[in-house]
């Protein structure tokens, strides 16, 4: 039933049809990072599979150094992408080339020298578990990664596959060459039948890790202000509301802050509306340099800002605005030749859980920062009831 003839031509329309695959989705999503490497490594693992009938008509040992180092080699490729894709660190230089290139000479040495098939599997085997497991802890999410749940799935497909020939390793140490046929066709039967699950597992959930990812990008895209990076309105309004909700039935403080750039419209009028961005900008840096990774804030709109900081009381929120509103007034900006300074203004209003909700808690801050306005500016003013 399972003939490795049958199996070799099944593994070959399998992984034709699955790099085609990825190369349509690349070729219609080519912003998606790491999609190439994985095209490329599966390439380089499809060339190695096709090299190794040639070992019957040409020197053996080179060919199949030759075909290991490509395996090895794409899957090294496949983990870079799978870490450009997760957004980690790349490796450095002598890991992602240096481990290809010491197998190949370990096999090189093993053939030359005459070793025996069960340790040349041993260490072929051990190669590509090395490397399976590095690409399954790439793959793993951190907390806050945007894809998650096929790439729990393909961390899982390449964890198996590192299993498995974790596996093959340690028989091929510990067990002897096989001594019959049927014990060498045993072992690459088997071989191919993984090969093949791996080839369309992985080629499947490819495409499932790219369209996770690409609707986590439009969901980002409809949360964020595209000039400054924070949030946008109706998304603050949605996460503040839960986040006030939360403080209403567990206790907890937390305070809002409202913020507003200085006439505003005059350095529109004056300098230009590429200036005037360049203002939104810088204070969105500050903003986000300021706060915690708990802390949200939003682009409400136009100049104004927003700012929700949990587990805070009045002062230490006070302390926050106040290095805000100190970041912005040492910057200068340029002007055409003409440096201008810009302030901000900051309203103030802290959680009261006798029946606050985000709308009342609102209007404090708004009520706060029109008096901080009113008061000359650039200054933070804290909201009563």
């Amino acid at each position: 039933m399972f003939d490795p003839v049958t199996l070799v031509v099944a593994l070959a329309i399998a992984h034709i049809a699955g790099t085609a695959a990825l190369v349509a989705v690349w070729a219609v999503n080519p912003q998606v990072p790491g999609i190439v490497a994985w095209i490329v490594g599966r390439v380089m693992i499809g060339i190695s599979f096709a090299m190794l009938p040639l070992q019957f008509g040409l020197p053996r040992i080179p060919v199949v150094v030759a075909a290991g180092l490509l395996a090895v080699a794409g899957l090294m490729v496949a983990t870079v992408g799978s870490r450009q894709f997760m957004g980690r660190r790349p490796f450095p230089s002598w890991l992602a080339w240096g481990m290809p290139l010491l197998y190949a000479a370990i096999l090189w040495t093993l053939l030359e020298t005459g070793s025996e098939i069960a340790r040349q599997i041993s260490i072929t085997s051990a190669g590509i578990f090395v490397v399976c497991t590095l690409n399954a802890v790439s793959l793993w999410p951190a907390r806050g990664d945007a894809v998650r749940v096929s790439s729990r799935l393909m961390s899982c497909v390449f964890g198996y596959n590192a299993l498995f020939f974790l596996v093959r390793a340690a028989f091929g140490a510990i067990h002897p060459s096989p001594e019959t046929q049927s014990e060498a066709s045993w072992d690459i039967t088997i071989t191919l039948l993984n090969a093949l699950i791996i080839s369309v597992m992985v080629a499947t959930t490819y495409t499932a890790m790219v369209t996770e990812y690409l609707q986590a990008d439009l969901k980002r895209q409809a949360e964020l202000d595209p000039l400054t990076g924070l949030h946008n309105r109706r998304s603050f309004d949605t996460r503040a509301g839960e986040a006030i909700r939360r403080a209403r039935r567990f206790g907890g403080s937390l305070a809002l802050l409202y913020l507003d750039l200085d006439q505003f419209k005059a350095i529109n009028d004056r300098f230009g509306h590429p200036a005037g961005d360049e203002v939104l900008r810088k204070l969105a840096e500050i903003v986000t340099a300021s706060l915690r990774d708990s802390d949200l804030s939003a682009r409400l709109g136009g100049e104004e800002f927003a700012i929700l900081l949990p587990r805070v009381d009045c002062q230490a929120a006070l302390a926050v605005a106040e290095r805000i509103r100190h970041g912005m007034q040492d910057l200068r900006f340029d002007g055409h030749g003409d440096p201008f300074q810009v302030t901000v203004s900051i309203g103030l209003a802290t959680f009261d859980h006798s029946g606050d909700d985000l709308d009342r808690l609102s209007r404090r801050a708004d009520q706060a920062l029109y008096r901080a306005k009113e008061e000359g500016r650039n200054r933070t003013v804290i909201g009563t009831d």
